[in-house]
């Protein structure tokens, strides 16, 4: 039985790419349409890549088979881990998220009409859809000495964010890697987007 990544050809003869370095198989939707691709390890470039074997649109011509060896795991493993960490997408996303106005940071309102300059703690923060379907968060703040204010999300800053030092974003790395992200591209796609935090995407 062959293994890896199979293409069925029309002469009835095949050809075998990425055999032994398959490391899971995935599918990805389209509006009409599906791709069925495979990540695979490569060993030339020391990298995980993705490798579409089949889909909707041409029709079945390929097949993929999971059979990557625990050596060729660890090495995956490795590889993706060395590319977040070059790459930076993390340490901005968390960069980001420590710099969003949400309950429980101390906040200082810098724009807007009123109350420029009031300093205090998120204790309260709604979503909601206005004119347009456009979506807005209000928050509530509270100083030291109980008052309190009401406005815009948007007109906030954090005061003295936390800082996001690299050994945090290395462990942070390592632990998506132990839970199998580098096995699934959703996994830090859906951090890196903020889906999994709660303050924006991160574009460019």
């Amino acid at each position: 039985m062959k293994m890896g990544i199979v293409y069925y050809r029309n002469d009835g003869k095949s050809e075998v790419y990425y055999e032994g370095c398959v490391i899971a198989t995935r599918e990805r939707n389209f509006h009409d349409d599906s791709d069925f691709y495979a990540i695979v390890y490569d060993a030339e470039k020391d990298a995980i890549d993705s490798f579409v074997y089949d889909s909707t649109r041409w029709g079945g011509s390929g097949d993929a088979i999971v059979d990557a060896t625990p050596e060729i795991l660890e090495k995956a493993k490795m590889a993706w881990i060395r590319d977040q960490i070059k790459s930076g997408a993390l340490k901005r996303r968390l960069e980001l998220e420590a710099a969003y106005p949400s309950i429980g940071k101390t906040v200082k309102v810098v724009r807007g009409r009123t109350d420029k300059g009031f300093v205090g703690e998120i204790f309260w923060m709604r979503e909601y859809v206005g004119h347009g379907y456009k979506k807005y968060i209000r928050v509530g703040i509270r100083d030291e000495g109980g008052n309190v204010v009401w406005g815009y999300h948007r007109n906030v800053d954090v005061i003295n964010p936390e800082q996001v030092s690299d050994e945090i974003v290395v462990d942070y790395i390592n632990l998506m890697a132990e839970k199998g992200a580098y096995k699934n591209p959703n996994m830090m796609s859906n951090v890196l987007k903020g889906r999994a935090l709660n303050c924006p995407v991160i574009t460019g």
